[in-house]
């Protein structure tokens, strides 16, 4: 579903968007993007299949720069590495973004707002959200402990550390000397 500001319904989000013309006019946008249309995403995936859901905003502020407010929810399937079964991995993330024409406006982009690249008035939005979702995902994929069918040894290390004479022992019995 895309919503207009005038809630217009359509099947299929664009894919390439024009933020500051749709900013100026209010635009709210709502729909899905197929996750195997996220080719990055998918390599870090057990499964390309599902859907990636997006609500998002977009406006201009007290200053009249352009931003992207929303949320984007999506449910998939991961490798866990501790037993190498996929398992759902539930990603809701908020979005508060500022489209930016080159690295001199990233780095002035105020602290609560991300930037995003826009090349020729245009920004790729199923890239800008599969960049989102894929710094969602943890960095070591794991079930939680009670839903892993591998049991491994606890996780506590014997921090025990045989003592031994301190190699700084013989600097004190030269100073002594």
């Amino acid at each position: 579903m895309l919503y207009y500001s005038a809630y217009m319904k359509e099947q299929h989000l664009p894919k390439t968007i024009n933020p500051y013309s749709m900013a100026d006019r209010r635009v709210r946008l709502a729909g899905d993007f197929q996750v195997v249309d996220m080719p990055r995403l998918t390599s870090f995936l057990a499964a390309s299949d599902g859907h990636v859901s997006i609500d998002i905003q977009l406006d201009r502020d007290h200053r009249r720069l352009a931003f992207i407010k929303g949320c984007i929810k999506a449910e998939l399937l991961i490798l866990c590495q501790r037993c190498m079964q996929p398992f759902r991995y539930v990603v809701e993330k908020s979005l508060l973004l500022r489209p930016v024409l080159d690295d001199d406006q990233a780095k002035l982009v105020e602290p609560e707002y991300d930037p995003v690249m826009v090349e020729d008035q245009k920004l790729s939005l199923i890239e800008a959200i599969e960049d989102e979702i894929i710094l969602c995902l943890p960095t070591v994929a794991m079930h939680e402990k009670s839903e892993c069918p591998v049991t491994l040894p606890d996780d506590e290390v014997d921090t025990e550390i045989e003592k031994g004479p301190s190699p700084f022992d013989v600097l004190a019995n030269k100073k002594r000397d």
